[in-house]
């Protein structure tokens, strides 16, 4: 899967957590990932296009696990979508986000993901930087 993504948490300047295993700034996160799936499947459904938000609270850095977070998926997202994001988002197919969710206090209870009536909406120039804008 191949994603476009917007990245922000609390920490004062650059995320540190995009060089590998660091310390964040107040030794907790609390950040925020906008992904449009550029490309890519799973069980066949077809996932390019979909826009999620995931909003987190890290104990530590990203690899260390997920304490709290909450998917929000764009309201074009379709049914069969969102069952196949929200098991990858809560690790249940592996990878990345598999290993999250083991190392994860409450990966298990993270809530389900809900349809959000947040849009995003992608501009710029497709081969520059991105910016993404929600409104509610």
């Amino acid at each position: 899967m191949k994603l476009r993504l917007l990245e922000s948490c609390s920490c004062a300047q650059v995320c540190p957590c995009v060089l590998g295993p660091a310390k964040p700034d107040q030794e907790w996160c609390s950040g925020v990932f906008g992904m449009e799936v550029a490309e890519g499947d799973a069980e066949g459904v077809d996932l390019a296009g979909a826009k999620i938000v995931l909003h987190f609270e890290l104990p530590g850095d990203f690899l260390g696990g997920i304490d709290k977070a909450k998917l929000y998926f764009d309201p074009s997202v379709s049914d069969a979508q969102r069952a196949q994001l929200d098991s990858i988002l809560h690790g249940e197919k592996g990878g990345v986000w598999g290993g999250a969710s083991r190392r994860s206090t409450s990966a298990a209870t993270m809530p389900p993901a809900s349809r959000s009536q947040a849009s995003a909406k992608w501009c710029c120039n497709p081969s520059g930087p991105k910016r993404v804008a929600l409104r509610r």
